[in-house]
């Protein structure tokens, strides 16, 4: 059969362009470090390395997670261990001023620091976190969840219109909207309790795994009240209570009548037994609370662990699929640039054919 020297030039200019775009492919490889450099390379692993990307991506969102949660948890279990310091704190005193020792003065003084604990409670129920949101504000987070009233504190109640006003604790443990009348603060009967919800209410569910969530900070309520019923309670509003007790003046029981805004001894016993049974009562709350932080800050640690071992195999997986392998594409640019060389010299070579050389 009979070849032309254009054939002969064609072919090996092709074998020599193909070679040099080859080792041109293997060097790009190696400066990237990546084997994919486009989804037509490999479309298996392409596809495969996209899917992985993917998971990667979302154990990095759960991480995000945790760490927002775990710093939130965190705050608010300074917060609360706060609370029990100042609850600690008032208990002592009204231990104190239940001595028969005690003067109108010296329980006076002892009222004003025990207000000054409720202020303190005050401000930890409405901590804020480190981006400027209420801690315990619950689905309500841009407001306070409670609010100072009168010389008093009260969770807030908030209708659809935006009126927020004190809410106060019914007989049957509701809170009801308040207002303020001849300096009492009382159930405000024109308005609908059905209309008004607590600000600081509802609990963020926080994904912080595939299968995992976990409970965000809790609300207000379920950290500074307690109970059910006609027994709920709100600690600000018994400390407040303590703190009125003391400021009354004491008379003997045999007095009669017993002036306006006094009490006797026995109803001051009684006061101060009903008190520091209360104050024990949200201790052990608070307590508990803090015990059910703890036990979520664990939840993180575990998730974190799995999270870290889950990252780590579908990084190895992710390296297969798209990294290049160093020394087998060393060897392959090596025997590549080898092929090049050769192919040059035979296309001088072909290049140089003439009949006239033998002629």
């Amino acid at each position: 059969m009979r070849i032309a020297s254009s054939q002969w030039f064609r072919q090996s200019m092709s074998s020599l362009l193909e070679q040099q775009a080859a080792a041109a492919k293997t060097q790009q490889q190696l400066a990237s470090g990546k084997r994919l450099l486009k989804p037509s390379d490999d479309p298996v692993a392409a596809t495969r390395a996209v899917d992985v990307t993917r998971a990667v991506e979302k154990l990095a969102q759960y991480e995000r997670n945790g760490v927002q949660s775990e710093n939130r948890l965190r705050l608010q279990e300074t917060a609360v261990g706060g609370s029990l310091d100042v609850l600690q704190r008032v208990r002592e005193l009204s231990v104190q001023a239940n001595n028969g020792t005690q003067s109108n003065d010296t329980r006076g003084a002892i009222a004003a620091e025990v207000e000054q604990l409720r202020d303190a409670l005050l401000q930890q129920v409405n901590m804020k976190d480190g981006t400027g949101k209420y801690l315990f504000g619950g689905f309500g987070e841009d407001k306070p969840p409670y609010m100072s009233f009168a010389g008093k504190a009260f969770p807030v109640l908030e209708n659809a219109a935006g009126l927020r006003v004190p809410g106060l604790l019914d007989g049957s443990g509701q809170l009801v909207p308040a207002t303020l009348v001849a300096g009492e603060v009382v159930v405000d009967a024109s308005l609908n309790p059905a209309d008004f919800t607590p600000s600081a209410n509802g609990q963020r569910q926080v994904d912080i795994g595939p299968s995992a969530t976990l409970a965000d900070v809790d609300p207000a309520l379920s950290v500074y009240q307690q109970g059910t019923g006609s027994g709920r309670r709100d600690v600000l509003a018994d400390v407040q209570a303590l703190a009125e007790g003391l400021r009354k003046p004491i008379v003997s029981d045999s007095t009669f009548p017993v002036p306006t805004g006094s009490l006797t001894q026995t109803q001051f016993a009684s006061l101060m037994s009903d008190g520091l049974s209360r104050l024990d009562s949200h201790i052990g709350h608070l307590s508990d609370v803090r015990t059910g932080i703890g036990t979520r800050l664990n939840q993180l640690d575990v998730q974190t662990n799995i999270r870290a071992e889950s990252s780590l195999q579908l990084q190895t997986t992710l390296s297969s699929l798209q990294d290049v392998d160093y020394a087998d594409a060393i060897a392959r640019l090596n025997q590549q640039l080898t092929g090049i060389q050769a192919a040059q010299q035979v296309f001088t070579k072909v290049q140089g054919l003439s009949l006239f050389n033998y002629l």
